[in-house]
């Protein structure tokens, strides 16, 4: 009998080991070396050969990865782009193989998907880990239709597309700003809600008025606390390129606050009487964002650029998740930062060996997720959801009548290796 139970055991024990030790999903990465006009299906440049099978395929940092074959193979595994890479799939039909039946696709910060073959291209599930960028190219994949399940991660997605190209965003969707580029007319399609994402939404023209037509065929396309920005001059946008078509309103929606051509449009209810619409439908602005808060705790030290770091806010001061962007201006150029934000105010001269001065105390939340470089504008902004407002016990919403302040961190070298604050901003929300 003791030999039978060790038996059994042992047989249990071996069952459990094997659950607990399942082999991981095999992959292979396109390394740093690939290049040239069809690197995809080159196996030199694969380290465990050309994706096919269930084989999850990675196209490492920096690489351009180029597809133009027929005869690309198809795979069931997952995509993963790493930060700065490019995937193009040009020329051939087949190309498409290099995203088309994947079970997803993971965008690193900085990584771009560019299509330009002569059909359309049905994208799995995307997820975005920083921002990242679709776009298509001049030639065989003019007039052609993409179709995007859903797009997860709260970050920036830029879409830029060529001449005729459509693309339909299929699910709701939850990037939390989307910009609409141009390299010539194209069109974008709402056709759930959600499907804009959660956060604001802008379309930039090319020089000569051409963009992107935006359709909404689906109601609550747009989030309510978002921001609709219908940038050029008057008479410019769309897909005909004089404005007439700029928004196609196939369904109502409801959205924080309107700019149109530069200029801040009233509260109120929007249709197909505005040079800018076509369509039957409603767009209801149902607030009007601008300036917003009170600054404090200024000026700030001098930072490297000769300059006080300041922070300014625009967007609706009412809680229940309106829009609010923060912008951090005259910082020196080209250095990373973030924002911060408590309900108590304070000072901290030289806080944590800066040389500025932290106007916060208490309950101090970090929008980390939310790093941000000034570039060569020396400025950054993050739109922030009044939902999720980070604090050190967890994620909290803005209620009304509460006061909340924000400020700005920073790097800087000045002359040393070091960092600096903005002064603060305080805004009281009803």
């Amino acid at each position: 009998m003791k030999t039978h139970n060790n038996t059994r055991n042992a047989c249990i024990l071996a069952v459990v080991l094997a659950m607990g030790t399942g082999a991981a999903s095999a992959q292979t990465t396109i390394a740093g070396t690939a290049g040239g006009n069809d690197s995809w299906n080159d196996p030199t440049n694969w380290d465990a050969g050309v994706p096919s099978g269930a084989i999850d395929a990675i196209v490492s940092g920096g690489v351009w990865a180029q597809v133009n074959n027929a005869s690309t193979l198809t795979y069931s595994g997952s995509l993963t782009l790493n930060a700065n890479s490019t995937l193009t799939m040009a020329g051939a039909t087949g190309s498409e193989s290099a995203v088309w039946g994947v079970s997803g696709i993971t965008m690193n910060a900085g990584s771009e998907i560019q299509v330009n073959v002569s059909i359309g291209v049905d994208f799995p599930a995307i997820t975005l880990l920083g921002d990242a960028k679709l776009s298509s190219l001049f030639g065989a994949s003019d007039w052609e239709t993409d179709n995007c399940s859903a797009i997860t991660g709260a970050h920036t997605l830029t879409l830029e597309h060529f001449n005729g190209h459509t693309i339909n965003l299929n699910a709701a969707n939850g990037f939390s700003e989307l910009i609409i580029d141009t390299l010539d007319r194209w069109n974008l399609h709402a056709t759930v809600a959600g499907s804009l994402g959660t956060g604001n939404v802008t379309i930039n023209p090319r020089p000569d008025g051409r963009s992107a037509s935006l359709y909404f065929d689906a109601n609550d396309a747009m989030a309510d606390t978002a921001t609709l920005t219908l940038n050029g001059s008057p008479g410019q946008g769309g897909f005909s390129g004089n404005g007439s078509d700029y928004v196609i309103l196939n369904a109502d929606d409801t959205i924080a606050a309107l700019y149109v051509y530069g200029v801040q449009q009233p509260a109120g209810a929007y249709t197909n009487s505005e040079a800018w619409i076509s369509g039957n439908g409603t767009l209801t602005v149902a607030s009007s964002a601008g300036p917003i808060g009170t600054n404090y705790c200024g000026p700030a030290i001098m930072n490297s650029a000769n300059q006080s770091a300041v922070i300014s806010a625009i967007g609706v001061d009412q809680a229940g998740g309106h829009s609010l962007e923060l912008t951090a201006a005259r910082l020196p150029v080209n250095q990373f930062g973030y924002f911060l934000v408590s309900m108590t105010q304070g000072y901290g001269a030289n806080f944590g060996g800066s040389q500025g001065s932290l106007c916060l105390r208490g309950q101090i939340g970090g929008f980390y997720q939310g790093v941000r470089n000034s570039r060569a504008a020396g400025t950054f902004t993050l739109d922030v959801d009044t939902l999720v407002i980070p604090q050190p016990g967890g994620p909290v919403g803005i209620q009304p009548g509460e006061t909340w302040n924000f400020q700005a961190w920073f790097r800087d070298r000045n002359p040393n290796q070091t960092t600096n604050f903005t002064n603060g901003i305080s805004i009281l929300f009803q």
